[in-house]
């Protein structure tokens, strides 16, 4: 069964820009069905993610390290008008952090959730 968790400072993000976690179950969704927006190696995709009553092309873009019917952990949240893209520099971060998260246990997954490091999204059916 697919788990589907954001990191903290993704948590911050998304509350400040009133994300709901409906709305990125539909970002997973997506990518589960192959509709990806950038695949950028190691485990490591860039989704797009509309605003509230707008479009995705002016909305958000989300760094998921996602496993196919496994796992997907929302990295990191950026405004399509506040940023262009990742730096050469963030991106081989995130694709360092992509392998760390690609081979987490789910015993640090529930250690990083009692430390609140991690916050589960409950998929709604």
């Amino acid at each position: 069964m697919l788990r589907i968790f954001k990191v903290k400072p993704f948590t911050r993000f998304a509350e400040k820009e009133n994300i709901a976690d409906d709305s990125l179950c539909k970002v997973i969704k997506e990518l589960e069905e192959g509709k990806i927006d950038a695949k950028l190696g190691n485990g490591l995709y860039k989704q797009r993610l509309a605003r509230t009553n707008q479009g995705k092309s002016t909305g958000y873009r989300c760094i998921i390290v996602y496993k196919h019917d496994n796992f997907a952990f929302f990295l990191y949240g950026f405004s399509k008008s506040n940023k262009e893209n990742l730096s050469p520099d963030e991106l081989t971060e995130y694709k360092k952090a992509a392998g760390i998260f690609l081979n987490i246990s789910k015993e640090q997954i529930e250690a990083m959730i009692s430390s609140n490091r991690l916050t589960e999204i409950i998929i709604s059916s």
